[in-house]
C-alpha cells in the first residue's frame, strides 16, 4: 500500500484538472479523511475501498457510514425497481410490463441456444438435467406439493440484498441486519 497519495484540490467531479496546480501529495489516511468530510458535505460518493478508511476516527466513521446509509435509502426510494420493496401490480401494469419484453423486444429474441446451434450434450448432462427436470433432487426427485412450493415462494418474497459498509459482507432479508447495513448487493464508489 502506498503511503502517500495524489489529491485533486478541486476534485475533477467539480471541474477539478490534473494540472501540477490542482494535485498536492498527501498521507493515505489524511487522504481519506479530506474525501470523507466532503463526502459529508455533499460532495462526490466516498469510497469505502479507500485503504485509509480503516484508520479514520471512529465518529468520523460513523457519520459516513450514516450518510451512506440515508444515501442509498434515498436512491432506493427513487429508484422503479419492481417489487423490490414487495410492491403489488395491477392487472395492466403487469400487461404492460410483459408486453414490454414479448417477441422481437425481448432482448434474448433471435439468440439461438445451444441446442440450435448443433452442439449435442453429453449422455451425462442429459441425465444430470433430467434428474433436475423431475423435481428438486435434495428432495430425492420427489416434486414438490402445493403447501411446500407456497411456503417456500412466501419464505422469498420480499427479502432483498443488503451489505454491510464496514465490511462489505452481504446478506439477504426482509429486514435491515442492522447498523451499517445498506441496500444493495455491492458498494459503489459513486
Amino acid at each position: 500500500m502506498k503511503e502517500t497519495h495524489i489529491h485533486h484540490v478541486i476534485p475533477r467531479s467539480r471541474g477539478g484538472s490534473n494540472d501540477l496546480k490542482n494535485l498536492v501529495k498527501i498521507n493515505f489516511i489524511e487522504h481519506a479523511k479530506l474525501h470523507a468530510e466532503d463526502f459529508l458535505k455533499d460532495g462526490p460518493w466516498f469510497d469505502f475501498r479507500n485503504p485509509g478508511w480503516q484508520f479514520l476516527e471512529a465518529n468520523l466513521k460513523k457519520e459516513v457510514l450514516e450518510k451512506a446509509s440515508e444515501v442509498r435509502r434515498q436512491r432506493n426510494l427513487q429508484r422503479e425497481i419492481p417489487c423490490a420493496t414487495g410492491c403489488k401490480h395491477s392487472e395492466e401494469s403487469k400487461k404492460k410490463r410483459s408486453e414490454a419484453v414479448s417477441g422481437e423486444k425481448n432482448p434474448m429474441w433471435g439468440i439461438p441456444n445451444q441446442h440450435r446451434l448443433g452442439i449435442p450434450l453429453t449422455e451425462n448432462t442429459k441425465a444430470l438435467l433430467s434428474r433436475l427436470h423431475k423435481g428438486n433432487q435434495h428432495r430425492s426427485g420427489k416434486p414438490w406439493s402445493k403447501e411446500e412450493r407456497e411456503h417456500h415462494l412466501e419464505e422469498r418474497l420480499g427479502k432483498v440484498w443488503w451489505v454491510n459498509t464496514d465490511t462489505g459482507q452481504t446478506s439477504k432479508s426482509k429486514t435491515c441486519p442492522g447498523p451499517y447495513w445498506i441496500r444493495g448487493r455491492k458498494l459503489l464508489s459513486n
